[in-house]
């Protein structure tokens, strides 16, 4: 039964009865500046200057609670693995007065909510693809002085304490951190692994413990003929898993045809620290828009994709000799691809091509043979939904509208199509894939297994949605409406109903229901 309430959250930051706050009175949240955990979604509420956590109970009732966060919020996101939301707040811009509120970054969870203190308002956040850390950009150019240097990593695995947050200015000769990456874990010269952070400037590569970032920073300076970095276009490898001294990291230079390998060795001098970097330029047939450390038949290469050639470089790490393989297509990205070892597909192939390649690096001696299969698309693939644990079904989301199921053990893709501008998520659990109107009120849920779509048609304008879980395990859809005090409609992720949906009307205050 369709069921409309009401939901009223002010015990936490004002009395219960009989004053209305100022903040009531000032612009509603933004509904846009939201994020969500496994098991909630958090909305940000500038006005009222805290972080409003929604969750579920029994019957779809909506639970809310909430957390102090600081002004002037710049951004809010989740980390990779879902566990928490990360909002980066700027404070008071200057600070005048003793008692003006600081910059801070908080991170909330359903286990609560930490407030890492900043000296600094500062606008650009890194999530670690581990979820462990978070990297603070260097602070505001509007500040007095600057370091553009100046980073701020932050465990969050802990809580505040005399080192975390820790600043840390990256050692120059002259660049500033124009992309920083963080990296897996990796096995150094003597056996400890360590995480690293990769940072790039215009012409430096700089390599910081994510832990200690004291101890023993590598900076790898690239000659002058040598080309600038092309930002974020980076990838590591541990190699062999016996082995401390193989670990290495790649990363293209723009707008060349031109790759830097820095190897991590022991050292041969004390002067050197602990590890030893030894960076080696790689001259590569074209300009490259894609990198990942890959595994062949002939042992593991390093793949660069080369759509002007329509091709796949692979360099031995080795001796850094470089083979092509044929990909068919001006393929610019690859994505590693999910169930590998029970599919036989290594990666994903896409482009600005109506079609996707899967690639199984099976055969790369001489010509392959099958290495690449190539199928059709309605359209070129934009971005690859990942999927859930080893499930061997890719979501592909296309131009112009709709999206696709790739099956890779089965090798066939299935398209479905949306109107234009619909956005597209799948499910904590993988299970479904959930097409939503930004501003529009159409909403669909598309069973991974037999692709029967669910629509239903709101009764509210739509400006985002999440996927939360319930108690007892299964799934359900929150729809955000920024229309007055954040409007939410919970429906169920699986069987999406308008008779079996709750709307909550006004869930920041108990004014203006219907």
């Amino acid at each position: 039964m369709r069921r409309v309430a009401v939901v009223a959250l002010v015990a936490s930051l004002a009395p219960a009865c009989g004053h209305r706050e100022e903040f009531w009175d000032e612009a509603a949240p933004d509904a846009g500046m939201a994020a969500a955990t496994d098991g909630a979604v958090y909305v940000v509420d500038a006005p009222a200057e805290r972080l409003v956590e929604l969750s579920l109970g029994g019957a779809s009732s909506l639970e809310l609670r909430s957390f102090p966060l600081g002004r002037t919020p710049v951004v809010a996101v989740s980390t990779p693995d879902r566990s928490k939301v990360v909002v980066l707040t700027q404070g008071d811009v200057p600070r005048t007065r003793p008692d003006d509120q600081a910059p801070a970054l908080t991170a909330a969870s359903r286990e609560g909510a930490v407030t890492y203190p900043l000296t600094e308002p500062r606008s650009s956040l890194v999530l670690d693809p581990a979820s462990e850390f978070a990297i603070v950009g260097a602070a505001a150019n509007d500040q007095f002085v600057t370091n553009p240097n100046d980073l701020v990593i932050v465990d969050l695995r802990r809580g505040v304490a005399p080192d975390n947050p820790r600043a840390h200015s990256v050692r120059s000769f002259g660049g500033r951190p124009a992309f920083v990456t963080t990296l897996p874990a990796l096995t150094l010269p003597g056996g400890e692994r360590r995480r690293l952070l990769l940072t790039e400037s215009e012409r430096e590569l700089g390599l910081v413990d994510l832990e200690d970032p004291a101890r023993g920073e590598i900076t790898v300076r690239l000659t002058p003929s040598g080309g600038r970095l092309a930002p974020g276009l980076v990838a590591s490898s541990d190699g062999d898993p016996a082995r401390d001294d193989d670990a290495r990291v790649a990363a293209l230079l723009g707008d060349e045809g031109t790759m830097v390998v820095v190897e991590l060795l022991p050292p041969t001098s004390a002067s050197q620290g602990a590890v030893r970097a030894f960076p080696t330029l790689v001259s590569l047939p074209a300009v490259p828009r894609s990198i990942a450390f890959v595994s062949t038949d002939l042992g593991p290469r390093i793949g660069a994709l080369l759509p002007t050639r329509r091709s796949l470089a692979l360099v031995d790490p080795a001796t850094y000799a470089v083979s092509e393989v044929d990909v068919v297509r001006a393929f610019d990205t690859m994505t590693p691809a999910p169930a590998a070892a029970s599919t036989g597909v290594a990666f994903v192939l896409t482009g600005a091509v109506a079609e996707v390649a899967l690639l199984s690096l099976a055969d790369t001696a001489g010509k392959p043979y099958r290495s690449v299969e190539s199928l059709a698309l309605p359209a070129p693939a934009t971005r690859v939904l990942p999927s859930s644990g080893d499930d061997p079904r890719v979501v592909l989301e296309l131009q112009q509208g709709g999206f696709a199921v790739l099956d890779l053990a089965a090798r066939a893709v299935a398209p479905l199509s949306t109107r234009q501008g619909a956005k597209l998520r799948r499910t904590g659990d993988g299970a479904h894939a959930i097409a939503f109107s930004p501003g529009g009120q159409s909403l669909a849920s598309v069973p991974i297994d037999d692709l029967h779509p669910v629509n239903v048609f709101l009764s509210r304008p739509i400006a985002t949605v999440f996927d939360v879980a319930r108690p007892g395990g299964d799934r359900a859809i929150l729809a955000l409406h920024g229309q007055g005090a954040l409007g939410v409609t919970v429906l169920d992720a699986a069987h999406p109903s308008l008779s079996a949906m709750t709307e909550y009307v006004a869930v920041l205050t108990g004014e203006g229901g219907r």
